[in-house]
């Protein structure tokens, strides 16, 4: 085979492989996702929280 189809089909799979990584990057990093990830988080912190605050005061 010639050397420069070799080169450019070498170069096609990589940009290939490249485009649907970055694809899939942004894909993941969506704006619906991070909100959900950062309401989970904010739950998390407020049950900690709130399980924090109720062993501290017992009553009685």
């Amino acid at each position: 085979m010639n050397p420069n189809l070799m080169f450019f089909l070498e170069f096609l799979l990589f940009s290939g492989v490249f485009l649907v990584f970055a694809i899939w990057q942004v894909i993941s990093l969506s704006p619906k996702r991070i909100a959900a990830e950062e309401a989970k988080k904010q739950a998390e912190a407020e049950k900690a929280a709130a399980l924090k605050g109720s062993a501290g005061h017992p009553e009685g």
